[in-house]
């Protein structure tokens, strides 16, 4: 994927502090969408999404099942 860079920034991750790319991204899940800063990490690592993005298309996750719910008002 080839998305363009606008910038660099501190980060902390599972793997400690260290200095990623940023980027802006359409993401979609379902029926829903949200375009929202990410990480732009090398190819193979796991992709994780962050709670305002899921936040942004009306998502939240089960803390019990770990499963992702609709039903939140979209925060557009």
């Amino acid at each position: 994927m080839s998305l363009p860079i606008y910038g660099e920034a501190e980060a902390e991750t599972a793997t400690g502090k260290e200095r990623v790319k940023l980027a802006a991204a359409v993401i979609q899940i379902e029926d829903r969408s949200a375009i929202s800063y990410i990480i732009v990490r090398p190819r193979g690592t796991t992709p994780l999404i962050g709670v305002v993005a899921l936040e942004q298309m009306g998502f939240r996750v089960d803390p019990v099942t770990g499963k992702l719910v609709k039903g939140l008002p979209l925060m557009l």
